[in-house]
């Protein structure tokens, strides 16, 4: 059943990563499911937390390229060695 107010998912992964480069990633269906549980929005939130590996460069790479020409507004947060972003809890609180 859609959500009915924005609303936090959390995932581990859900990519496609099988390309030769570690940076060529797909959006598997689980984004697909998952904007569908939203309501189908025309331009989707969707923020990366790569923190649990270190805040790699390629893994923060890879989920922008995934989405890159898309209408997925994606962001990402870091937190190594400190956030990447003035305010966590507004850049991570679910809005329209």
């Amino acid at each position: 059943m859609p959500a009915g107010a924005p609303t936090i998912l959390a995932t581990s992964m859900g990519f496609d990563r099988t390309g030769r480069n570690p940076t060529d990633w797909r959006p598997g269906p689980v984004f697909t499911e998952a904007f569908r549980l939203a309501g189908e929005p025309d331009r989707p939130r969707l923020c990366f937390l790569a923190t649990a590996g270190g805040d790699p460069l390629t893994r923060i790479a890879g989920f922008h390229g995934a989405f890159a020409g898309t209408d997925v507004r994606a962001t990402h947060l870091t937190l190594f060695e400190m956030p990447n972003v003035d305010d966590v809890r507004e850049h991570c609180s679910p809005r329209t």
